[in-house]
């Protein structure tokens, strides 16, 4: 049985990553709001942006707004589901 899922999004991690699990994209950030962060990191959230057959995800940065592109995804719509075509993700 299929769910017809296209995108799971979730944050609250240490390390924001993207990845590709059975046709359907997994994107996690970091926590969006505290201020209890270990390292040198920063509270962000992801962003994604569909245009035509265009995703775009972006890692944004909670205090400054600051954008960090973590990956693109082509997509094709047909019968009205989402089909991942290709993806770019981010390299280290």
């Amino acid at each position: 049985m299929g769910y017809k899922v296209n995108f799971v999004l979730n944050g609250h991690k240490n390390v924001p990553n993207t990845w590709i699990m059975d046709n359907m994209g997994v994107l996690n950030s970091r926590t969006a709001t505290t201020g209890k962060l270990r390292g040198d990191t920063r509270s962000c959230y992801n962003q994604m942006i569909i245009i035509g057959e265009g995703v775009d995800i972006y890692l944004v940065m909670t205090e400054t707004g600051q954008k960090q592109n973590l990956a693109k995804y082509s997509v094709e719509l047909k019968d009205e589901e989402f089909t991942i075509c290709s993806h770019k993700h981010k390299s280290g």
